[in-house]
Formats: C-alpha cells, sequence, structure tokens
C-alpha cells in the first residue's frame, strides 16, 4: 500500500491497546467484586447491634427519667423521713424587730371537699359527718371571738388545694397587717380556746407564719412575704399529684422542699399553739364504725360550751 497510508497491523495493535485500557482484565474484576459482598455482609451484621444499643439506650434514658421524676415529686417526703415532722418547737431569730401594729385576726378559714370515694381509710359518709360537726363548731366559735369565718373548697385540686385557697383567702378577705387562722374541716375548737392571745403570744409581732399542729392548724399573717410563700407552697403541690395522692399531709412534705434560707425568719413552729385551742375530732383511720362514735362523743363534750 501506499506509504502514507497506516498499517492495518499497526491500526490492529493500536485498537487491542485501547479496549484494553477500557475493560479490566476478568481476574481483576473478579478481584474487585470481592471486598465489596464483604462489606456489605459486615453491614447487615451491624445493623441488629446497633438497633440493640439504641433499644437499651432508651430503656436507660427512660428509666433516669422516671428515677428523676420521682425524686422531685417525693423529695420532701425523704426530707420528712430524715428531720422529722413539724411537730418539735422551733423559734429562729425574726427578721427584724418587732411590729408596731399588734397581732389582730382577720379571718378563720377551713377547707373541705366533700369526697366521692374512701379516702385514708375513711368513708365518704363518715368524713362528711366529721365535717358537719366541726362547720358548726367553727361558726359559733368565730362569733364568739367575733371574728369573721369562711370554709372553702377547690374543685381544680381536690387534695392539694388548701394553700392556694389559703392565699386567694388572704387576698380577698384580709387586711393588710392582719391574720388568717386555718383550722382543718376534722378539727374543732375546744372550749378553753384563747386563739387571739394565744398568738400573740407566740407571734410576738416579729413572725409571720405560726405552725400548729403540722399544717392543720396555723395562722398567716397578710404581708408581701406570706403571698410569695403561699404561691410557692400551692404551686408546689400542683405539680406534685402523686406526692398529693399518697401523702395523708402533703403539705408538710412540701414545705420543706420550698421552705429556703430566707423564710426561716418568719415561721416559728409551735404545738402549743394547736394544743390549747383546738382539738382533733377524729383521726383519719378512725372516722368509721364505733371508734368514729366514740370520738365524736369526746369532741361534743370538749366543744359543748360553744
Amino acid at each position: 500500500s501506499d506509504l502514507g497510508s497506516p498499517c492495518p497491523f499497526a491500526q490492529l495493535l493500536d485498537r487491542a491497546h485501547r479496549a484494553g485500557n477500557r475493560t479490566a482484565p476478568p481476574a481483576m474484576a473478579r478481584a474487585s467484586k470481592f471486598p465489596l459482598r464483604i462489606s456489605t455482609a459486615r453491614a447487615q451484621t451491624r445493623r441488629p447491634e446497633r438497633s440493640t444499643f439504641r433499644g437499651v439506650a432508651t430503656l436507660l434514658v427512660a428509666i433516669l427519667m422516671l428515677i428523676a421524676l420521682s425524686v422531685r415529686e417525693f423529695q420532701g417526703l425523704l426530707i420528712e423521713r430524715l428531720e422529722g415532722r413539724l411537730d418539735r418547737s422551733t423559734t429562729p431569730p425574726a427578721c427584724g424587730p418587732p411590729r408596731d401594729e399588734a397581732d389582730d385576726i382577720g379571718l378563720i378559714a377551713s377547707y373541705y371537699v366533700p369526697p366521692t370515694a374512701a379516702v385514708a381509710g375513711a368513708s365518704a359518709d363518715a368524713w362528711s359527718v366529721v365535717a358537719n360537726a366541726t362547720l358548726k363548731n367553727h361558726e359559733i366559735a368565730a362569733k364568739k371571738f367575733e371574728i369573721r369565718y369562711a370554709r372553702v373548697s377547690s374543685a381544680a385540686h381536690p387534695r392539694c388545694g388548701k394553700m392556694r385557697a389559703v392565699r386567694d383567702l388572704l387576698e380577698a378577705e384580709v387586711l393588710s397587717g392582719d391574720w388568717l387562722v386555718f383550722v382543718d374541716a376534722d378539727a374543732a375548737f375546744r372550749c378553753t380556746s384563747k386563739l387571739a392571745s394565744s398568738l400573740g403570744r407566740i407571734a410576738r409581732r416579729r413572725y409571720g407564719l405560726v405552725v400548729g399542729n403540722r399544717f392543720g392548724f396555723f395562722a398567716i399573717r397578710r404581708e408581701p412575704w406570706a403571698f410569695d410563700w403561699l404561691e410557692r407552697m400551692a404551686s408546689a403541690q400542683e405539680s406534685r399529684p402523686l406526692l398529693c395522692a399518697v401523702h395523708q399531709w402533703p403539705e408538710n412534705a412540701v414545705s420543706r422542699v420550698v421552705n429556703a434560707t430566707g423564710d426561716k425568719c418568719h415561721v416559728v413552729v409551735e404545738p402549743d399553739f394547736a394544743r390549747d385551742n383546738i382539738r382533733h375530732a377524729a383521726g383519719s383511720g378512725e372516722k368509721r364504725g364505733a371508734a368514729l362514735r366514740s370520738r365524736l362523743e369526746e369532741f361534743a363534750e370538749e366543744t359543748s360550751c360553744f
């Protein structure tokens, strides 16, 4: 052929060389696929391990959240078990010198929500009998003391609505500087009660809260600190429904969480304030049967002067 045209043999070699660059030999192709199969198998074995780990991690998080919720819910109860109940006299240094105004009582209040089922071992009927008996006692005693009386209830928080109700009454019914005396709906005033003089003797125009029988009988003075403290108490109770459901005196447990260092100079605990003025008609476990009748007879005799 002509010298200017390429050699057919050279063209054939050139084509074979180009095709070899584009297509790998069969052995190399097989070798490249083998690692891919291994990596795919490893990924399949890792998936169950990862799902198991995620399940365990989720369970641990749930358990930790449950523990944290329980500690928050029952923190006050734990402190109460360690430190004891509010049944010992404590008279801390007051916040300041005695006030100029006298310790006048502006309102006596109680709190009662009619139960719809058995409560703390007592029947609903027994609670109603006790509440009706004490209501008459409270009203007559308030007249004797020449102090207004109110019995309130709560539909929103029946078991733990006491402190919210007290706060609202203090704001709406009590003048600045005067006291609100709270008495449980299953307690009544004694014939020998000298409420005003005993409160004045204990408060000494220095304190803003006098706790007698835990929070079944206490007096709180209308002042800025009282509203702040009652709001903290009410909010803490309302956010702890389990504590309210199982604790006989939830206010006592909640107070251990709420009370801060700055509160101590406002509060005096004096069991004699309760012993000198009130008598509980029946304990929660005695609001039934013969025990209830016996306690009501004692209660009627104690308060017959009214």
